[in-house]
């Protein structure tokens, strides 16, 4: 089919990558790209519409869910998380402004980018993306519901004891199970 190679193109994922990030698996939509089967028309234009907000995204050099997960995950692996802390705020910010410019390249957040494998980082970076269509008056991506269960997780302050964190904590987020004092959320 067409419409989807050219989505699969214009998003600049691998065939794996955008299968994750409608929500199907690689091979439901190689039957859709080889046209052995056909997709809803509701799965075809979310396609493109992912597409076209990855290939806008990408254009304004602003982050996406990928992007933020991957050099989320790279300062992990190497144990600086004060690195992986500017980066879910540097892609949090990136969205922010593409919502509030009514940028299609909002759009490309709603591709989920695959777990961390870490439940807090998780959580924080998916609450922090569902806080930010919350206040676009947008609903929030399918990716981004749900926390971390029944365990919570205390970001350490160098300033507050953790019961002072948890006071300070902003509630969209203490929600989620994640405590991190509200301004370690802004960003210069």
């Amino acid at each position: 089919m067409a419409g989807l190679r050219e989505a699969l193109e214009k998003s600049g994922l691998t065939q794996a990558g955008l299968a994750r990030a409608l929500g199907t698996s690689a091979s439901r939509l190689s039957t859709y790209l080889s046209g052995s089967t056909a997709p809803s028309a509701t799965f075809f234009l979310r396609a493109r519409r992912l597409a076209r907000g990855l290939e806008l995204a990408g254009g304004l050099w602003r982050m996406t869910p990928a992007s933020t997960a991957a050099a989320m995950r790279a300062a992990l692996n190497e144990g600086d998380e004060g690195w992986a802390m500017r980066m879910v705020m540097q892609g949090r910010d990136d969205l922010r402004a593409m919502l509030d410019e009514g940028s299609a390249g909002a759009d490309a957040w709603e591709c989920d980018p695959g777990l961390l494998r870490r439940p807090a980082w998780d959580a924080l970076f998916s609450a922090l993306v569902a806080h930010e269509f919350a206040m676009a008056g947008r609903g929030e991506p399918r990716w981004t519901q749900g926390g971390i269960g029944t365990r919570t997780w205390v970001f350490a302050s160098p300033y507050y004891d953790e019961a002072e964190v948890r006071r300070r904590t902003p509630d969209w987020l203490a929600d989620r199970g994640v405590y991190l004092v509200g301004r370690d959320l802004v960003t210069a």
